[in-house]
Order: C-alpha cells, then sequence, then structure tokens
C-alpha cells in the first residue's frame, strides 16, 4: 500500500499485537456462543456492552493523545482490545464452569 517509516512501523505494532492477541477475540466469541447455547442471552449482551464502555473512555485518551500518551497511543490501543476481551471472556465463562 506504499506506507514508509514510522507510519509503516506504527502500522506493524499495531497488526502484529492485534492479529497475535487474535486468539482470544476467537475463543471469547466461541464462549460467547457457548454460553447464548445455554439458553443464557443476557449475560454476553451484558458482557459486550460493558466492556464497550469500559473500552470507549480509554480510547478517546488515546486517540486524541491526550494526557501525553501520543507516543504509546498504538501500541496500547492494540493492548486495550485484547486486555478487553481477555477481561470480557474471563467474566463471561462464570456460569459456564457453575
Amino acid at each position: 500500500m506504499g506506507a514508509q517509516g514510522a507510519a509503516l512501523d506504527a502500522a506493524l505494532t499495531y497488526s502484529n499485537l492485534v492479529f497475535g492477541g487474535a486468539i482470544l477475540i476467537w475463543l471469547f466469541n466461541l464462549l460467547l456462543a457457548t454460553v447464548r447455547g445455554t439458553g443464557n442471552l443476557i449475560l454476553p449482551v451484558f458482557v459486550v456492552c460493558g466492556g464497550a464502555i469500559l473500552l470507549v473512555p480509554p480510547f478517546a485518551l488515546l486517540i486524541f493523545a491526550l494526557a501525553g500518551l501520543k507516543a504509546w497511543a498504538l501500541p496500547v490501543r492494540a493492548v486495550a482490545i485484547i486486555a478487553t476481551t481477555h477481561w470480557a471472556a474471563l467474566f463471561c465463562r462464570l456460569p459456564v464452569g457453575t
């Protein structure tokens, strides 16, 4: 696509982090499907919406590079996606194990 220099480095850093954690996202979606299959349709909705609510404020800080976070903005965004998915998967797993 023609990216060079800092733009290419930033894109590679972000993609390596997000795609490296993609297995967590896939497992999370499988877990949501399992919970839905047990008849519990409310928990997956609350987990996904709760994760989005928790993720939006930090993303706003990072996207607009507020509070001096500019240098770490892109890698932290990628880590936030994976961390939120991991947290949500752990929370969603609770009723499956009982």
